[in-house]
């Protein structure tokens, strides 16, 4: 295939090797990478000598600037139904992270910015159970804990600001750091139980 395809699509790292049309809704798209030297996936060595060319099926990948249409509807699959991350990443065969990654970037598009004020509200909450994970080494406990931000002023109706992953004051401070200095300037107490945020 020529290379100005490449080069219109924004595809300039990648060679365009076949378009194929499956259906009336959806096109195929073979690419390779261009790049001159990569490591063997054995032994580690760079080489500019191509050994293997591996087909990796990829779900969620931008094209022209834009999103596949599998992004938008894993997002609403899980936003609009009571159904589970997992249960959507499974009809639609993708992994979790991904669901759970389309699902994050589309909520911080959807929800509005939080306003400032003057009494901010900060506890921890339990997302899931507890899970062990096997490292090299050994296992490790993962406490799935989320850091909620509200707006505890008691002359207005209370509304979630925002979520944190985890429950260390690290947490809290990369959230208020994301926020702008007259969101930070405005909070005059912060309410929280003792824990470690």
């Amino acid at each position: 295939m020529d290379e100005s395809t490449s080069l219109l699509f924004g595809l300039e790292e990648f060679r365009v090797v076949d378009v194929q049309r499956v259906d009336a809704g959806s096109v195929r798209v073979v690419i390779e990478t261009v790049g001159g030297e990569a490591a063997c996936a054995d032994c580690g060595l760079v080489s500019s000598r191509v050994k293997d060319r591996p087909v990796k099926r990829v779900k969620d990948l931008p094209a022209s600037g834009q999103w596949v249409e599998l992004r938008d509807q894993l997002t609403t699959a899980v936003a609009r139904s009571n159904r589970s991350v997992a249960d959507v990443a499974s009809e639609y065969d993708v992994c979790w992270r991904t669901t759970h990654r389309a699902l994050v970037a589309a909520a911080a598009a959807w929800l509005p910015e939080p306003q400032p004020t003057a009494v901010l509200g900060i506890d921890e909450t339990r997302a899931r159970t507890v899970r062990w994970i096997l490292q090299e080494a050994g296992w490790r406990r993962s406490d799935p804990w989320m850091t909620s931000l509200v707006d505890a002023d008691p002359t207005r109706p209370g509304r979630l600001l925002g979520l944190a992953p985890g429950r260390s004051g690290v947490c809290v401070a990369d959230w208020l750091a994301a926020q702008t200095a007259q969101f930070r300037a405005a909070v005059e107490v912060v309410v929280i139980d003792p824990s470690a945020p």
